[in-house]
């Protein structure tokens, strides 16, 4: 078998912070069969000032997005090369995510920073990154990218359902083509509605528990044009304040029972997508189970909503897959990419066509690999 060694990187909307694994990717050449081993990973909070800076300091200007891009590389090169000396790791190369401050494929423009140049200066590795770029290019959504990764890496499970700042779904066709579509808005909203509250985030769903769902809110959220799209389709961070801020402002309730209102949608909208796809004859390839990843997988109180609308059994698994499961697909899209193959898929995005997506820096290192 052919193995790869890689740090992988991701850094989501929720802002929870710096996610890193280092896994090594292994090929079976005879079956076309790729396994996955974990050797290390670990999460790095966000300061109040690194928040700041990503959620707000960034649009101020063009030069400050510029001079952001710039610093957040050169702090994430720091966080490896951390990572690198107390766990004594070798790796062919870092594989990014980036955080994304715009996304609008629309207009053709996609823009996730943590300069990859940058990086690959400071950390004498060779740097991946920029990954959704191209397919925007090709009038695809970008997004999501983590379809490719579930389909090759758990496919064991019919469906895999990531719910971070927004919740996506991916799974594969009968006919072994892969679908995969942002769902709905997740922790953006809980956590915000939370904070109000004086929380980070809403523990175990225990402050949305304790209010009424509101059934006026919830058919406005519900009814939001987004849900009547066919997939593939995404949805960006600065789109759902604008959307799901004017719906929550106009109703008059408490925090509490606008929590617990965002729990039923969320639940609601996840398990008709599990319903919608499973009608379809999806699930006949896997076990019949969804994989939740993800911050909301240790949401309980989400988790009971999704199941009350899910007609198949949720799992959750370990917690090093729950809170890392993107930053190994990163890495895995990052081999793909080193080895010059395809990476998105057009029945995701909506492409013209398949596409091998990732900005390479090499540094002073030789790169593709074989």
């Amino acid at each position: 078998m052919k193995k790869y060694s890689v740090i992988g990187l991701m850094s989501g909307t929720s802002l929870d912070g710096l996610d890193m694994i280092h896994c090594d990717f292994l090929l079976d050449e005879e079956n076309n069969h790729w396994l996955f081993e974990i050797h290390q990973s670990m999460c790095i909070p966000f300061t109040e000032e690194w928040q700041h800076k990503l959620k707000t300091e960034v649009f101020n200007s063009p030069y400050d997005l510029c001079r952001i891009d710039a610093e957040f590389g050169e702090y994430m090169a720091e966080k490896v090369n951390q990572f690198i000396e107390e766990f004594n790791i070798e790796a062919d190369f870092i594989a990014s995510h980036g955080y994304t401050v715009y996304h609008e494929p629309k207009k053709k423009f996609t823009t996730q920073i943590g300069n990859g140049a940058t990086m690959s200066s400071l950390t004498a590795l060779p740097v991946i990154c920029d990954f959704r770029t191209c397919d925007v290019a090709l009038n695809g959504l970008g997004a999501p990218i983590v379809p490719f990764g579930d389909v090759h890496l758990f496919e064991d499970y019919s469906f895999c359902i990531n719910i971070g700042g927004i919740a996506n779904i991916s799974c594969r066709l009968p006919d072994e083509s892969v679908v995969g579509s942002d769902i709905c808005p997740a922790n953006l909203l809980l956590n915000e509605q939370a904070q109000l509250l004086g929380k980070d985030y809403d523990e175990n769903g225990d402050l949305g528990r304790q209010g009424n769902v509101n059934n006026s809110l919830l058919d406005d959220l519900n009814k939001i044009d987004y849900f009547k799209k066919p997939f593939p389709k995404t949805l960006e961070a600065l789109w759902v304040e604008e959307v799901y801020g004017d719906i929550l402002h106009k109703h008059d309730l408490t925090v509490k029972d606008k929590l617990r209102t965002l729990y039923e949608h969320i639940g609601k909208q996840i398990g008709n997508t599990i319903n919608e796809l499973n009608v379809q004859g999806i699930s006949n390839s896997g076990n019949n189970k969804v994989l939740i990843s993800g911050g909301g997988a240790y949401n309980k109180f989400l988790i009971e909503c999704i199941d009350k609308y899910s007609p198949i059994q949720l799992e959750i698994p370990r917690d090093e897959i729950i809170e890392f499961k993107e930053a190994l697909i990163i890495g895995f899209l990052g081999v793909l990419r080193a080895r010059n193959t395809q990476n998105c898929l057009s029945t995701v995005t909506g492409a013209d066509v398949n596409s091998i997506g990732g900005a390479v820096y090499r540094g002073t290192s030789t790169f593709f690999l074989k």
